[in-house]
């Protein structure tokens, strides 16, 4: 219900970043595939509503990534932080 209610409004006022991995992972069970992707999210739903809820928003595709980017591998996460390091020169803070 709350995303529903997200995907109408659209906010306009404050920079907004919104991070995503490049692919995701609807499997039955494990799979490997989990350690290197959003098994959480559909990452096309991610970009798409993104993009609607706030036209001006940065989207920014991770390769490799997990649902929450952090807990990805160490290559993904430095990959992660440079990414935030030039968002934020971009928008001057």
């Amino acid at each position: 219900m709350a995303q529903k209610e997200v995907q109408q409004r659209k906010i306009e006022t404050i920079p907004c970043v919104i991070f995503h991995s490049d692919k995701s992972c609807f499997e039955n069970g494990w799979n490997d595939l989990m350690l290197s992707s959003d098994a959480v999210f559909n990452v096309d739903h991610i970009d798409f509503f993104g993009r609607k809820i706030y036209p001006q928003a940065d989207i920014i595709e991770i390769k490799n990534a997990v649902h929450d980017i952090v807990l990805s591998s160490d290559e993904v996460i430095d990959d992660y932080f440079e990414n935030i390091s030039k968002w934020l020169k971009k928008i001057s803070i």
